[in-house]
């Protein structure tokens, strides 16, 4: 350029110097040009390095994934060769055990083929004793008829009563030196039975054979033992009674007690009845007793009786009906109300009958023990009772010769005789209270009061039972309070009903001194229900001791105590109550 430093400068100079320019500024351009074109390829390039390291990047990622997944798949080819071996070992098992089970299989198959000839033998038998069976199905029929009609011509021979024959009856004028008390019997003759047995008090027949403990068993068979065999249920009652189906044959029939007369006398503390299968037994067996050892053996009343007495049908009906054994239930409990057992259509049907033959039962007994208080009294005591009992007999055209003669004939015109009385003695009781001939509410013997119901129902007690107490007594030492009935209903009847004398808040040497005035040191009585002979003894100062003897012989309550097995043994002998006299 130093060409234009020049003043003189030719144009042509100049020309060649835009020339000059112009090629400068073209190779500019194409500089510029060609370093446009490398910046534009160095930014495709700088895209394509970027996409590349992208791809590599991703190519390095899949890489790992895929040394990953190579990874998994060893392990998992580590695993299946493990399993591989595995379960090669259980093929090698399973070969044995096909070997084993071909070889188990021809050995069952050869058992099949013994079984097979086996069940072929066995059809064979059952086949033969099917015929067996139903020949002595036809057989047992033929006897069971030969048994039914041998017994409808023995009844024709024998006596026409419960009884062996025509009672003798009998006084022990001896001296009380133990006395034997009874709780609650509901029913449960085998207890009756044993407890006089091995204490010595009778002997007893049924049937005409003797019992002992072999008889026992023959005669009071478990029902629950035949319901679990298919069997019948074992008939109860007293065989021919005249108000039971004569269909009915039972084993109960020429009862007899041989009273052994000593110085052991028994008292019944009431319910003697209901809730066991056996009330026509236990009555006749106290009938008997007390006829035949008059003086010895006595029976209170219980609210069981006072139901009967009272003719409370309902309240009866509903009481058995709750202690009825029950279908598909193993607890024990009663029958003698089922159609199968009374001949009777309905459950209810059996309730009417056997309360009307329990009320001519109970009528018969009161009867009896009639006779014994008479025969037992001292004489300023028999002229006190018979002043309170003849008014209420003559009405009843009831002499003494007349029951002397029904009850000591024993035959059932005696349990109708019974009936009648009970109801004529409610008859009677509308117009005033009258006493309840041969029925005894409360006894002494000598600081001991005997009761059926728990003390505390002594409060509710009239002047007459104290009255009673001093004035009726018998010539071993005991002393009644006889029962009054007005208007169909016992008075003061709480004594029968009462429980729970350790919750009254009143003194029982109170309520002892308040209603019968009687220097008692111990209240024994019944009604409650529990596993044996039970004593307690009141808060006073001067403690009355208060035992209760109720120890729930019955089936429905032995099994409650946990005597499963027990619950039916006949030969079982309750523990009763035994005072014994200085």
């Amino acid at each position: 350029m130093s060409f234009l430093r020049g003043s003189k400068a030719s144009l042509e100079k100049l020309f060649a110097a835009k020339e000059e320019l112009q090629r400068t500024e073209r190779k500019l351009m194409v500089l510029r040009s060609t370093i446009l074109g490398k910046k534009e390829e160095q930014e495709h390039r700088k895209q394509h390095l970027q996409s590349l390291e992208t791809d590599q990047q991703d190519h390095l990622e899949r890489a790992e994934e895929q040394a990953s997944l190579v990874s998994t798949y060893n392990g998992k080819i580590d695993e299946l060769k493990e399993q591989i071996q595995t379960l090669l070992g259980l093929i090698q098992e399973a070969k044995a055990g096909e070997q084993h089970h071909q070889s188990e299989s021809v050995r069952i198959s050869g058992e099949i083929e013994n079984e097979i000839s086996a069940q072929q033998q066995l059809e064979t038998n059952i086949d033969a004793q099917r015929l067996t069976f139903t020949k002595q199905r036809d057989e047992l029929k033929a006897v069971k008829s030969a048994v039914e009609k041998a017994s409808k011509a023995d009844r024709k021979k024998r006596h026409p009563g419960p009884s062996s024959g025509k009672l003798t009856l009998a006084v022990n004028d001896q001296q009380i030196h133990t006395l034997h008390a009874l709780g609650d019997v509901h029913g449960w003759a085998p207890g009756l039975i044993n407890y006089m047995r091995s204490h010595g008090l009778a002997r007893l027949s049924i049937g005409g054979k003797e019992l002992d403990d072999e008889a026992m068993l023959s005669l009071f068979p478990d029902p629950m033992e035949r319901i679990a065999e298919q069997r019948d249920l074992p008939r109860v009652g007293i065989d021919n009674h005249p108000a039971r189906s004569q269909d009915v044959h039972t084993a109960f029939h020429r009862i007899q007690l041989e009273e052994l007369h000593n110085g052991n006398a028994l008292l019944c503390l009431g319910d003697l009845v209901d809730r066991g299968d056996h009330n026509e037994l236990v009555l006749e067996i106290m009938r008997q007793s007390i006829l035949q050892n008059m003086g010895m053996r006595w029976m209170l009343l219980g609210n069981h009786e006072q139901m009967l007495i009272e003719d409370d049908f309902k309240r009866w009906a509903k009481n058995e009906f709750n202690y009825m054994a029950e279908a598909n239930k193993e607890h024990a409990g009663s029958f003698l109300h089922q159609p199968a057992l009374t001949g009777c259509a309905t459950v209810e049907d059996g309730l009417n009958m056997n309360f009307n033959i329990l009320q001519s039962a109970l009528g018969a007994t009161l009867l009896a023990q009639h006779l014994a208080i008479m025969a037992s009294l001292e004489p300023s005591s028999k002229a006190k009772y018979r002043g309170l009992v003849e008014p209420v007999l003559d009405e009843l055209e009831l002499s003494h010769a007349s029951i002397e003669k029904a009850i000591s004939e024993s035959t059932w015109s005696m349990h109708e005789l019974g009936q009648q009385f009970l109801k004529g003695l409610r008859t009677l009781s509308d117009k005033e209270a009258i006493v309840i001939p041969g029925a005894v509410g409360l006894a002494v013997f000598q600081d001991q009061l005997f009761v059926h119901a728990e003390p505390n129902g002594l409060i509710d007690l009239g002047q007459t039972s104290a009255d009673d107490l001093a004035a009726i007594k018998t010539n071993n030492g005991l002393s009644f309070a006889l029962p009054r009935l007005h208007r169909g209903r016992i008075m003061d009847a709480t004594y029968l009903w009462a429980r729970g004398w350790k919750d009254e808040a009143t003194s029982l040497r109170d309520v002892l001194d308040a209603s019968l005035a009687y220097p008692l040191s111990s209240v024994v009585h019944g009604h409650q229900a529990g596993p044996g002979i039970r004593s307690d003894q009141s808060d006073d100062n001067n403690p009355v001791e208060v035992i209760a003897i109720d120890e729930g012989m019955t089936p429905y309550y032995f099994y409650n105590y946990g005597h499963f097995a027990e619950a039916y043994n006949p030969i079982r002998v309750p523990e009763g109550y035994r005072e014994v006299v200085e």
